[in-house]
């Protein structure tokens, strides 16, 4: 049978974002790596406005003058999301009388279906003297803080999760970069060559090779499996025996080198 030959990287690129983008560089891993560097910029995002809106409660807060309002009627509000679907709240018209004796009447900005309030309800009242329109009522900025937290945990959940996803794609290639130089080289035999139906992109799911060795010293088999491949490789594998790096006393942790198989065109 006829062995495959492999060629040295160029060198490990210490930049995190450019070597995560260029690893594995098909189509359709480019597109999740740009969708997870896009991830963590829009989680950067959301905590800057929570922090913002933050800054702006708190603002609300210290100037605010404190009154007491009826809830007057509910106003149906009806909106319809991205699917068509319609969604109806109601929303409580409040009124009140400012520190200038003028009779304001308010809509609530929180709505909900079921009404959280009912009319002729006595509510107490939030409200800047130079924006008396602009008034809230007091339960509703309790609402307002479990969004604002909400916000800011969601925004550093994704910022964590593409960070994580970024910080073990540089790992990996510096583990290969390792194995390349220090592990050791041998050649085994194909085994398989199978659809990875746990990962997906557009309905499509890539291919694994599996292959096995048997360690001379122990007789023991270890089975080893390449990286995801957007194209069917068993054609150009032949009677191939396909290169593992092992690390020297633990096959359990390899790089198979499918540096041989054609490119995929982007």
């Amino acid at each position: 049978m006829k062995k495959n030959t492999s060629n040295a990287p160029n060198g490990f690129i210490s930049n995190s974002a450019i070597s995560f983008l260029n690893q594995n560089k098909t189509k359709a891993d480019v597109t999740i790596k740009y969708l997870i560097i896009v991830l963590i910029f829009m989680g950067f995002g959301t905590v800057t406005l929570s922090w913002i809106l933050y800054k702006d409660a708190l603002s609300f807060l210290a100037k605010a003058v404190s009154a007491k309002g009826v809830v007057v009627r509910l106003t149906l509000h009806r909106s319809t999301d991205s699917d068509g679907d319609t969604s109806l709240t109601y929303h409580p018209v409040v009124q009140f009388t400012d520190k200038n004796g003028h009779v304001i009447e308010f809509v609530s900005a929180s709505g909900a279906n079921p009404p959280m309030y009912a009319k002729d309800q006595k509510v107490e009242i939030l409200y800047l003297e130079s924006e008396p329109y602009a008034a809230k009522i007091k339960s509703d900025i309790k609402i307002e803080r479990f969004i604002i937290i909400g916000l800011f945990f969601t925004g550093v959940g994704m910022i964590a999760f593409g960070a994580t996803i970024i910080y073990k794609s540089r790992l990996k290639l510096r583990e290969r970069e390792y194995l390349r130089k220090n592990g050791r080289a041998i050649e085994t035999d194909l085994m398989s060559v199978e659809l990875n139906n746990n990962y997906g992109v557009n309905d499509r799911h890539p291919f694994r090779i599996h292959t096995q060795w048997q360690d001379p010293t122990t007789s023991s088999i270890h089975i080893f499996t390449s990286d995801n491949l957007w194209f069917d490789p068993t054609k150009y594998i032949g009677n191939t025996l396909i290169k593992v790096f092992i690390e020297q006393g633990n096959p359990k942790k390899y790089y198979m080198d499918i540096s041989f198989l054609p490119k995929l065109s982007e």
